[in-house]
């Protein structure tokens, strides 16, 4: 018997041992793939500046996420054009980018073309160690010209949406040629050298969204009576930033890019060749006017060009002094009175897998009856209605919302509950948000990280926000529904984060701008606390009285 025991202890220890010398080699093998790893890009990088000394050519670097040959026939078509005295390198996969320096010195610049709403890279890191090689080299005085879907809201691309200054939102195809109006009022600027003052591309496609107030629009159409930017510019550190709406792809290449047409070629080429004078051109237009004098004078239509102000969310479905929280009066009230830019509600699931929405998971505080909502079907909840309702409202549907809001302004939805609580709550809201084709003005929001990974999962194009009380200053400790060891930047998935309002300060703004991040502040009530989240410079408040 002893003998046995002493037996099972041996081969206890050694089993132990055998995970342990796994573990060390594992981590000596990633340590070892990194090094080499970051070994061969510099050898890269210093073999192609030694290269570009020799033949006193610089590069000019090209990516399209489209059939090579497309690419191979643009970058022809540019050498044909009088830019035969660069290098013209077409990379196949974004993650070459590295392997170049990053500076104006060996590099002339940078295309990128997004024709179908493709990443970059899948991995996150990855993708965001890209924007960062190529956005350094523009603030060492370097051009970007990007086009199309680079800085489509799918596509991710979080560094360049904030360089460029705008996250492309909506989209509206066409078949016939797309109209290009030139600004009059910068008709002179050096990316439009020998463009006429209209003239046509076969896009077959306009993407927008909203500009940033120093984007300088320098070409336009019209859409539905709207005016929809088309070539805008911007200078980022000491260098350019470009956007081209040209780009889409459908069925087949756009007529622009597959068969390059003549105009969309001398853009690129005045982007290229005209940089230090459209660098200089952008300085004096900014040195010229203030951002509001450039939103007066250049704004027409959906050309707001609005530098990014602070948003008001409407906690529970706001105006909770006259109506139930997570109410239709409620809601209803706040799209009437227009001062909230998103209505916040909570969602729970029935017993028969109805998605409603009530902050608590029983309804004893904010009904008229008492339970577990997991334990009762819709019907059996219909017999309630809501305290403090002089109408005796009914606990609202989540499709009764949508159906209400829709589009009116953005809603967030907060899940308190997943998967293991309420089976298949996450694709029940994904489903219905499709549904409704809501995927523009939904947000998922949750403290639980769970929740937020299985929905991304479902629908990586929706939006979503991390709920946590705050992060513990200098220390890589967050708080949600946990106190975790994890850092804010591991939350690379989420587009914004909310924080109760005694922990926002300095340290969590910065960490979130460097990740370019938003910040909102929750719950935010009286105007004493407003101030001082004002102060701090924050991005949104989440306020029971917008």
């Amino acid at each position: 018997m002893i003998e046995e025991n002493i037996y099972k202890i041996i081969i206890e220890i050694w089993d132990i041992l055998k995970s342990f010398i796994g573990s060390i080699i594992f981590a000596v093998s990633v340590l070892l793939y990194t090094y080499l790893r970051n070994k061969i890009t510099i050898f890269s990088r210093f073999g192609k500046s030694i290269y570009s000394i020799v033949t006193r050519k610089k590069y000019v670097l090209f990516w399209m996420d489209d059939d090579i040959k497309n690419s191979n026939s643009l970058i022809q078509c540019l050498k044909n054009s009088g830019m035969d005295k660069y290098h013209f390198r077409n990379l196949i996969l974004a993650r070459q980018f590295p392997y170049y320096p990053n500076s104006k010195r060996f590099i002339e610049g940078i295309i990128l073309i997004s024709t179908d709403v493709s990443k970059l890279s899948y991995d996150t890191d990855s993708r965001v160690k890209i924007q960062k090689h190529i956005l350094s080299f523009v603030e060492k005085g370097g051009v970007l010209i990007g086009a199309h879907d680079i800085i489509y809201r799918r596509v991710r691309n979080e560094l360049f949406e904030s360089a460029f200054g705008c996250k492309l939102t909506d989209f509206k195809r066409f078949k016939s040629p797309i109209q290009y109006k030139i600004n009059n009022e910068l008709n002179n600027h050096p990316l439009l050298d020998g463009l006429p003052t209209s003239f046509y591309l076969l896009d077959s496609e306009v993407c927008w969204g909203t500009w940033a107030s120093d984007s300088l629009i320098l070409a336009t159409c019209k859409i539905d009576n709207n005016t929809k930017p088309l070539i805008t510019t911007r200078n980022y550190g000491n260098g350019a930033i470009i956007w081209l709406n040209s780009g889409d792809k459908q069925t087949e290449q756009c007529k622009s890019i597959s068969i390059p047409d003549e105009k969309l070629l001398l853009i690129i080429k005045n982007a290229i060749l005209n940089k230090d004078d459209i660098i200089q051109y952008n300085k004096n237009i900014y040195s010229r006017y203030s951002t509001s004098q450039i939103r007066q004078d250049w704004s027409e239509n959906e050309i707001t060009m609005q530098s990014i102000e602070m948003s008001i969310t409407a906690h529970r479905g706001g105006g909770r002094a006259k109506f139930p929280e997570n109410s239709i009066s409620a809601i209803k009230n706040t799209i009437e009175e227009g001062k909230a830019d998103r209505i916040e509600v909570d969602i729970h699931q029935t017993k028969d897998n109805v998605l409603i929405v009530i902050h608590d998971k029983s309804i004893d505080r904010t009904t008229t009856g008492k339970g577990m909502i997991k334990n009762m079907s819709y019907q059996e909840l219909r017999k309630f209605h809501l305290k403090s309702s002089c109408t005796k409202e009914k606990i609202p549907l989540l499709e009764d919302v949508i159906k209400i809001i829709d589009g009116k302004c953005k809603l967030v939805i907060e899940l308190k509950y997943g998967h293991s609580f309420y089976p298949n709550i996450e694709k029940r809201t994904v489903e219905m948000i499709k549904k409704h084709n809501a995927e523009n003005w939904c947000i998922i929001q949750s403290f639980n990280d769970d929740i937020l990974q299985r929905t991304r999962n479902l629908d990586m194009s929706l939006h979503f926000h991390k709920l946590l009380f705050g992060k513990l200053r200098f220390l890589p400790i967050i708080i949600d529904n946990k106190i975790r060891f994890r850092t804010l930047e591991s939350y690379q998935f989420v587009d914004e984060f909310s924080v109760f309002y005694l922990f926002a300060n300095r340290e969590i703004l910065k960490i979130s701008k460097s990740m370019n991040k938003k910040i909102n502040v929750w719950t935010v009530n009286d105007d004493k606390k407003k101030k001082k989240i004002l102060k701090l410079g924050v991005d949104g408040i989440i306020t029971d009285f917008p």
